[in-house]
């Protein structure tokens, strides 16, 4: 569950970064998240894939698989991610996200989904361990 939460996380943040920075009243953000999120599941979805899962077998074999790591390692995949996206040249608007801004913006939702990501894992740890209780999962 948590690795289908994350990718849905970073790409509903990244849609708002996008969408808030797009000049649009803000009014409309929401609607402009929403349709640069769904889009951006192709760029989150793979970047979970071949960044998330390999960070997160790395981070449980040195035992570190706690929230701030989890955090740290999305915001290191996503500013990879960011990186490479540079490299090939794309970008969503040269004249309105400078390279830094965008990998800003990349770093921002790969901690979002690492954040999402260690929340999800522990909250369903909790519940297994726990009892399922509704106090133990708050």
């Amino acid at each position: 569950m948590a690795f289908a939460a994350a990718p849905f996380a970073s790409s509903f943040a990244l849609g708002a970064a996008l969408s808030a920075s797009s000049g649009a009243e803000p009014a409309s953000w929401f609607f402009g998240a929403l349709a640069y999120a769904l889009f951006g599941l192709l760029f989150t979805v793979p970047a979970a894939l071949i960044g998330g899962l390999p960070s997160f077998l790395i981070l449980k074999a040195v035992r570190r698989d706690s929230l701030p790591w989890f955090v740290a390692a999305g915001a290191i995949v996503g500013l990879l991610a960011g990186v490479l996206l540079l490299s090939s040249g794309g970008t969503p608007d040269d004249q309105r996200e400078p390279g830094w801004i965008l990998l800003l913006m990349t770093a921002g939702a790969g901690a979002v989904g690492g954040a999402v990501f260690g929340l999800v894992r522990e909250t369903r740890g909790r519940l297994a361990v726990g009892g399922g209780r509704a106090a133990d999962v708050v």
